[in-house]
């Protein structure tokens, strides 16, 4: 008798309860153009100043709702000129409003030849329609390791992109 009365109770509560409202993930997503500074030692001993590489970009970015302040995002980026190469970024993003939103993270090329270090920017998001956005994107980062620096010197990207933002 005591089984049973413990196990018709719970398994009304089980049958009975309501759902919990569990975390939902907001998603975006975005593509875009990227060109810029770079300034490094080429193996003059002194820095000199160039046009960064052009490169094409990909990323996604995620938060839940229950903290929308907060996010993550990862971008995967190809540059096109004046060599084909094949990196990424992995960012922490902070949202300070609704179109405006800064990051620090790691950013890397990967292929053929190898660049790591941080970076740290802002985006900038226009509204288009809804959940859709163009925005703007001015970043700096300084790659201190890998296989593609100029005379082992650091090398330093200040970098604008932008594209379309829209969210999933």
């Amino acid at each position: 008798m005591t089984r049973i009365s413990v196990i018709v109770p719970t398994a009304l509560v089980l049958l009975l309860a309501a759902p919990a409202m569990a975390q939902t993930p907001v998603l975006g997503g975005h593509v875009g153009a990227t060109t810029g500074m770079e300034a490094g030692d080429p193996g003059s001993g002194q820095t000199t100043f160039r046009r960064a590489r052009t490169r094409v970009m990909v990323g996604v970015d995620g938060r839940v709702d229950e903290d929308l302040k907060n996010g993550l995002g990862l971008v995967v980026f190809a540059e096109i000129e004046p060599h084909a190469t094949l990196g990424g970024e992995l960012r922490y993003m902070r949202w300070f409003s609704p179109n405006v939103i800064g990051f620090v993270g790691a950013t890397g090329v990967f292929a053929p030849r190898t660049l790591l270090g941080a970076d740290f920017g802002l985006q900038f998001h226009l509204p288009m329609a809804a959940g859709v956005t163009v925005f703007f994107e001015p970043s700096f980062a300084a790659l201190p390791l890998g296989t593609d620096l100029p005379s082992d010197r650091v090398l330093v990207w200040g970098l604008l992109s932008g594209g379309i933002h829209a969210k999933f």
